[in-house]
């Protein structure tokens, strides 16, 4: 999971997707990214909890530009 060094290879990623009231990036395991492990650029009203990682590079959960009124938990 996740590509070190390519641009926009992680496990999981919402790119630009504008609002998405409702939406939840719960209950997930990712193990050994080479690349941050949940992204989010562009996209609001997205809801992060209760996810494990182990063994990654670089950010965890990383909110980019453009990105409003997401919650982690």
């Amino acid at each position: 999971m996740g590509r070190r060094g390519e641009v926009d290879r992680f496990p999981i990623q919402f790119l630009y997707s504008g609002s998405l009231h409702g939406t939840d990036i719960s209950v997930n395991s990712i193990y050994g990214s080479h690349q941050r492990c949940i992204v989010l650029a562009g996209t609001g009203n997205v809801t992060i909890a209760s996810n494990v990682a182990v063994d990654n590079r670089g950010n965890c959960i990383d909110i980019g530009p453009n990105a409003a009124d997401n919650k982690i938990k």
